[in-house]
């Protein structure tokens, strides 16, 4: 098995390579977070074999988006870690109280290769996009509700005549 550690941050991704032995195959590869970057990823990939190589990286929100996609068009298999698990397996192997990009990158190598790999779910596009939709719909939701009491507010301050005789201060005859 090879395992690739990726560090991921917003514009690019730095890469750590070793075997299932410990051996290291690459330990300063880097690559930008765009199609290009990913191509150069893939490269590496192919020379593994699809079925010999274990992904893993730290779970960042969106920076990571886009290598999960594209990994999951090229139908391989990755690991989200959580980056306290981490920080913590930084802690436990090292005194050193600084944190690069290829610490980080090596330590989920390591971590991918020491705790059981368990890949992440597939079909993970239609499940964030579902997430993106229910959260934007209840953020407009929550905005129109704001709306409708700031403008009950203002007609209460200018015209508190105006509810007496209207009994709905959205309906089409008052608008």
């Amino acid at each position: 098995m090879i395992y690739f550690g990726i560090d991921v941050s917003k514009y690019k991704h730095d890469c750590y390579i070793i075997s299932d032995l410990g051996e290291v195959l690459n330990d300063s590869f880097s690559f930008a977070n765009n199609a290009e970057g990913f191509g150069r990823l893939q490269k590496e990939l192919e020379l593994c074999g699809k079925g010999n190589a274990r992904i893993g990286f730290e779970a960042t929100s969106n920076y990571g988006i886009n290598l999960k996609l594209f990994l999951e068009r090229i139908e391989y298999d990755y690991m989200e870690i959580n980056p306290l698990l981490i920080k913590e397996h930084i802690k436990s192997n090292t005194l050193r109280h600084t944190v690069t990009d290829k610490l980080s990158a090596k330590t989920i190598a390591n971590y991918s290769n020491d705790k059981a790999y368990s890949p992440h779910q597939t079909a993970f596009y239609p499940k964030f996009a579902l997430k993106q939709l229910t959260r934007l719909r209840n953020s407009l939701a929550s905005g129109r509700s704001r709306y409708l009491i700031q403008i009950t507010n203002v007609l209460d301050c200018v015209f508190p005549e105006f509810k007496p005789f209207f009994g709905n201060k959205f309906s089409a005859t008052t608008l």
